[in-house]
């Protein structure tokens, strides 16, 4: 990562900036190969995992045992201060540098077990159901550390740990019913219940435990859904569903920049709408449909500000709503289409709710009460472009012996997004369109594949995420890339 000027950014570990403060441009001499860092930035990642899924039948009904059993071990250190030096040490840069930040988190001693038993019916006829249960278990142990990049050659200077448990169960079940050829109900109800514990163990860094360094959480809900669907011809579908959800509430540990945080649970009630339909003797299928949904008490994380601090917040409500259409096409024999794309619009909706704003952005929404903060009512949702578009084409070159060439091309778009929670002038992504090309053979009755393949074919860069607690640090999307693979299946 690194600092020009006024606004820097990082792909893998590369610095895009701002020619000047208030723009969300690259430095004139923004170079994608050129990194300036004094830390270490390395990923380390294993798993282990098995299931089992178990089946019985029975006269009119089956049964289901479903286990799983996942196993991680991660870490990540990044020295994310945007630079190299610090304000306070003989050399800095690029550009200013307030304090100097590498750190680092691990995930060990880390297990998850999940049952389902599901029974079903198997009988012909207008009715169906399933019900069943489920379980869930969870419980880590999570490594903070702190590093000093500036003199101390990234020695070692703090550790903490935390530990988590989390339980959870649910009974659910559903019935579907047929009440003419043409028309198709189904009705589902779920009762869940979730309990979470976390600690802290600040070991030798000096945490904010101003809020305690463990919480416990839990809470429970029942949610359903109602659909209906309409066969208007063999060739269209209409159809309607109107769901509820629950998220268990969360918790974020105390570091030494923010105190322990939780969140409490949040429900949601979605409606949808839209229609399936088959065209041109089924060679092409189209679908579309308008949604909307309301988030109560919905879950935020407020990252950064000029605290460098990490927080669960809850805003009262939050809203999403839009539309989507795919098409899939097969314009000759040999050659196929698909496109999808979907207007979409998030908003926040707390007139109370405030965040900390950034370390050296322009921030564009009102001022609260304490200096330093922001109102991010009408906000929309981070991350969360209002147009989305892709757009596929697939041609095939069969050969006598059963082999194929192919050219395929994809390409995606999205409108410009906001990084966090406020509103600033620097801190957006501009609209980015990326295409991509491969060639290949594939023969062997399918097992074996050989392809040569480019991404963003067009080399387009902007930055598309940020770090905002010390400047303006950001990274970039991936450069275009060439490679190639073989697959084989066996």
């Amino acid at each position: 990562m690194c600092t020009p000027a006024t606004w820097t950014a990082a792909p893998a570990c590369s610095a895009p900036t701002s020619s000047s403060p208030a723009t969300n441009d690259l430095v004139d001499d923004f170079d994608i190969k050129k990194v300036y860092l004094d830390g270490k930035n390395e990923q380390k990642l294993s798993s282990t995992g098995a299931s089992a899924h178990l089946t019985w039948k029975f006269d009119g009904y089956k049964l289901h045992s479903i286990t799983g059993f996942e196993k991680v071990h991660s870490y990540s250190r990044g020295d994310v201060d945007g630079g190299y030096g610090a304000s306070y040490a003989p050399t800095m840069g690029p550009g200013t540098i307030p304090f100097s930040s590498e750190t680092a988190d691990g995930l060990r001693a880390h297990q998850q077990w999940t049952q389902e038993l599901r029974a079903e019916s198997t009988t012909a006829g207008p009715l169906s159901w399933q019900g069943g249960l489920y379980f869930f278990h969870e419980k880590y142990d999570m490594d903070s550390y702190s590093y000093d990049s500036v003199f101390a050659g990234g020695a070692q200077t703090g550790l903490s740990t935390t530990t988590q448990s989390n339980n959870s169960w649910a009974a659910f079940g559903s019935v579907n019913y047929a009440v003419a050829p043409d028309v198709k109900l189904r009705a589902g109800l779920r009762y869940t219940h979730d309990w979470k514990k976390l600690s802290t163990d600040p070991g030798n860094v000096a945490v904010d435990d101003s809020a305690g360094l463990s919480d416990t959480v839990s809470g429970h809900k029942v949610t359903g859904d109602l659909a209906a669907t309409w066969s208007v011809s063999k060739d269209t579908n209409l159809y309607a569903r109107v769901a509820t959800g629950y998220r268990g509430a969360s918790i974020l540990p105390a570091s030494g920049f923010n105190p322990l945080s939780d969140a409490a649970p949040e429900t949601n009630t979605s409606y949808e709408a839209g229609v399936k339909s088959e065209l041109f003797d089924r060679r092409a299928r189209i679908t579309a449909d308008v949604f909307h949904y309301d988030v109560k008490n919905q879950q935020l994380t407020a990252v950064g500000g000029a605290s460098n601090s990490t927080l669960l917040l809850s805003a009262k409500k939050s809203m999403g709503q839009g539309f989507e259409m795919t098409l899939d096409a097969y314009l000759s024999d040999n050659l196929l289409l698909n496109l999808n794309g979907s207007v979409n619009t998030t908003k926040i909706k707390d007139k109370d709710l405030v965040v900390a704003g950034c370390a050296m952005c322009t921030v564009t929404d009102p001022a609260g009460t304490v200096a330093g903060t922001y109102h991010i009512d009408g906000n929309a949702l981070p991350q969360a472009p209002k147009y989305v578009a892709n757009a596929n084409l697939r041609y095939s070159l069969p050969m006598a012996d059963g082999s194929e060439f192919y050219v395929y091309t994809d390409w995606t778009y999205r409108s410009k997004v906001n990084f966090f929670l406020y509103e600033s002038v620097e801190f957006t992504g501009q609209p980015l369109t990326q295409g991509g090309l491969r060639l290949g053979y594939i023969w062997g009755d399918g097992k074996y594949e050989l392809a040569a393949f480019s991404r963003n074919i067009t080399n387009k860069v902007v930055v598309n995420g940020a770090i905002d607690f010390n400047n303006l640090t950001g990274f970039v999307n991936e450069p275009r890339t060439f490679g190639a693979q073989f697959k084989a299946i066996f």
